[in-house]
């Protein structure tokens, strides 16, 4: 919503933007890959330290890259009018 966003869309007409409310994580897919990641990667994991839980969380979503149908999925979660691409799901 700030001016350098504003003058910038309006450099690119064919690109239409949807503003969220404010709080909304069911439209937010980044909540759905966290609460897949809390409930199946990193469940029943006690850390030693701060930096044991840092490896183990990056480490479970470097691997959701090679699960391209699975992130695709936490899109379709929200229920926003997405269109994913065969090639995004393949790449």
């Amino acid at each position: 919503r700030s001016h350098f966003v504003k003058d910038y869309l309006q450099t690119v007409p064919d690109l239409h933007v949807e503003y969220f409310p404010a709080y909304a994580p069911e439209l937010n897919p980044v909540e759905a890959l966290w609460a897949d990641t809390k409930l199946h990667d990193l469940a029943h994991f006690c850390p030693h330290n701060l930096a044991e839980l840092e490896l183990a969380t990056a480490t479970a979503l470097r691997n959701k890259h090679h699960h391209p149908t699975r992130v695709a999925g936490y899109i379709r979660k929200t229920k926003l009018p997405f269109r994913l691409r065969q090639a995004a799901l393949t790449s």
